[in-house]
């Protein structure tokens, strides 16, 4: 499993292949601006993203696999959030009296 941030990652493979960002960016069909956004941090990348990136990195299908399971993690966990903010949210609207905000 990939520790840390995912994008830094992406961006260390990119660079060690030794290709530039608009290259990787139009083989993986986005735009620079979003590769860049990625590799800093900025936008949580899909796990479809992460295997265009890497498919224009020309990466084994080993990385492949175990950079789309971090990004199919990351997207798992920032749903439950969403999820639970949702819910909380929802909550308290029905029940004002209730909680912390009482």
């Amino acid at each position: 499993m990939i520790t840390g941030n995912l994008g830094t990652a992406l961006r260390e493979l990119r660079e060690a292949s030794g290709r530039q960002a608009n290259t990787v960016a139009r083989g993986a069909a986005m735009s620079a601006s979003k590769l860049s956004k990625i590799e800093r941090g900025h936008l949580a990348p899909s796990p479809l993203d992460v295997e265009r990136i890497l498919s224009a990195l020309q990466v084994s299908e080993e990385v492949k696999t175990r950079f789309t399971q971090a990004a199919r993690a990351a997207m798992t966990e920032v749903t439950a959030w969403r999820l639970h903010r949702r819910l909380s949210l929802l909550f308290f609207r029905r029940f004002p009296t209730c909680g912390w905000r009482s």
